[in-house]
């Protein structure tokens, strides 16, 4: 069996350049795909898609381009379907990479050399490689040599389908051997008349549970472990919707993330508007991936009845360990740096001295002075009188003598509760702002 301890980590370049980024989005440019494999829904074909979808014509791709130039810095995964068989593909990538940072998830089958004269390698984040037919093999590592010599980054995936399970530990040998990250993606769904990852032989789950750090996501493993189809999410804290969206080329809708088609804005339009902070998972499972705070201790405790650290885990158990790491940071950052645009030069109280409040003051205190937040309010009388880094906690109904501009909801699993609850102690000139949704004007934060 090869080493985990092995296999090489993509994630440098992300620490090296995270502080260059604001958002990632998966833009999603065609559903379409050159190959038709069994356990995959895109493939209908190059022709129909040149009938059918949007984001061929020049004008489109201005406005993409231009989306994403009013609105920061980010990070773009251009994926499909395959989408170098879009025939705007490599002038996108090329106009897209002039200010933004650029990863492409691809069969392999586009041309190298052209991806090289369209993208400046200190632009590409990782070229994201899935190898669907082993009969290509050869040639597929003669590109992702090319690539790792050209510093493109590249990581190699190979779907996990049964009658592949034998080489797996040979190619990821290989990649080893040219210091080229491999990740193993089990199946989910139909595959040749059975349903995966159920129907998955017991010594074949056992297989690859023996190799975590292999398995592209934490939810794949929970699928291995539990046969169900996903993660379950509910009731955590994610970022999707703020730093992270879901954006498909054919209709220009921006979402929350694949599986929550929570509209955040559309690239054709120009209308953006992000949540001001994480928010609790609406969905019951995440597909492929959560990125909630909450999320690493709690799923190592259940599934490897350990207590890991969430760094520990992620090593463990995630191939990507680095970048989730360093992006819950990123999104902390952003949170605050949200709130200040919100609460900058303005009397406010924090609602909530829980865990999220206490993070969020501390978060700000590292950035800016405070002196704008007055103190908390809590219902919980055990708590007033005290302090928090300085700042009082008090009861709701002293919010009228202390007769702040804004109250800040920091309770996000609460939200809702505090809302309903808020308006008998404040006045109608006091603004209050959750970091889930903006409740004085709803449409300003997507909602």
């Amino acid at each position: 069996m090869v080493s985990l301890m092995a296999q090489p980590k993509w994630g440098n370049w992300f620490l090296r350049n995270l502080e260059h980024i604001d958002y990632q989005g998966v833009l999603e440019l065609t559903t379409s795909c050159n190959y038709h494999c069994a356990y995959c829904s895109n493939g209908r074909g190059r022709e129909e898609e040149d009938v059918l979808r949007r984001g061929h014509t020049c004008e489109d791709i201005d406005k993409i381009v231009s989306f994403f130039n009013s609105n920061k810095t980010w990070h773009i995964v251009i994926g499909g379907g395959e989408a170098s068989i879009h025939p705007r593909f490599y002038d996108l990538s090329n106009k897209l990479s002039h200010n933004h940072y650029i990863s492409v998830y691809t069969n392999l089958s586009l041309d190298i050399d052209r991806l090289f004269r369209s993208i400046s390698s200190e632009r590409i984040l990782t070229v994201r490689c899935t190898l669907h037919n082993l009969e290509k093999e050869s040639d597929f590592f003669n590109k992702l040599r090319l690539l790792k010599e050209a510093d493109f980054n590249p990581a190699m995936v190979l779907v996990a389908t049964p009658e592949r399970i034998p080489e797996i530990d040979r190619i990821a040998a290989k990649c080893t051997a040219l210091e080229i990250p491999f990740s193993l993606f089990p199946l989910a769904g139909p595959y040749l008349g059975k349903i995966y990852p159920r129907d998955y032989d017991q010594d074949v789950r056992d297989f690859l549970l023996e190799r975590p750090s292999l398995v592209l996501y934490p939810g794949h493993i929970v699928r291995l472990l539990t046969h169900k189809e996903g993660l379950v999410t509910s009731g955590f804290m994610c970022t999707a919707g703020a730093n992270f969206f879901s954006i498909h080329a054919e209709t220009g809708a921006i979402n929350r993330c694949e599986g929550v088609h929570q509209k955040i804005g559309n690239i054709y339009t120009g209308q953006f508007s992000p949540l001001i902070g994480p928010t609790i998972c609406p969905s019951s499972s995440c597909i492929d991936y959560c990125y909630a705070d909450n999320l690493a201790d709690n799923y190592a405790y259940n599934f490897f009845n350990e207590p890991l650290s969430e760094a520990e885990m992620l090593t463990r158990c995630h191939a990507f360990a680095d970048e989730s790491i360093m992006r819950l940071n990123k999104t902390r950052k952003i949170t605050t740096e949200r709130a200040h645009e919100l609460i900058a030069g303005r009397k406010t109280l924090l609602w909530g001295s829980g865990m999220a409040g206490s993070f969020f003051l501390q978060a700000y205190l590292d950035t800016y002075s405070g002196d704008n937040i007055v103190g908390f309010v809590d219902t919980n009388n055990e708590k007033w009188g005290k302090n928090i880094n300085g700042k009082k906690i008090y009861a709701p109904h002293q919010i009228a003598e202390i007769d702040p501009d804004i109250v800040l909801i920091c309770a996000p699993a609460f939200e809702e509760e505090i809302l309903e609850m808020v308006p008998q102690w404040i006045t109608p000139s006091v603004q209050v702002f959750g970091l889930s949704k903006d409740v004085t004007n709803s449409s300003s934060y997507g909602f």
